[in-house]
């Protein structure tokens, strides 16, 4: 699926013209005062947060379409239901930043 959006965001970015980069922009929520979500759909989606973060950072890192992207957006490190400050999250975003480096 995010590989399916890349490929639309990077089509769109040819299609308006002269645009020569673009930045990839994720963010997972895991919970919020706004979702009604049980306990156990929140602890699901906290825990799945890490896998996300990697299947995106990873099509980030292989996408080949012009334009490619120059820059990864990973918003909400610190936001209250999508922060990924001392989670597993965190190390995957490390990891990936480090490897780009």
């Amino acid at each position: 699926m995010i590989k399916i959006q890349y490929e639309q965001i990077a089509e769109s970015a040819r299609a308006s013209g002269n645009i020569f980069w673009m930045v990839g922009e994720a963010y997972f929520h895991h919970s919020d005062p706004s979702l009604d979500l049980d306990q156990p759909t929140k602890d699901f989606l906290r825990h799945m947060q890490e896998h996300y973060f990697d299947i995106s950072l990873n099509e980030y890192v292989i996408f080949s379409s012009l334009p490619l992207p120059s820059g990864y957006v990973s918003i909400g490190y610190f936001t209250s239901g999508i922060e990924a400050k001392d989670s597993p999250s965190e190390t995957v975003i490390q990891n990936y930043f480090a490897g780009m480096g």
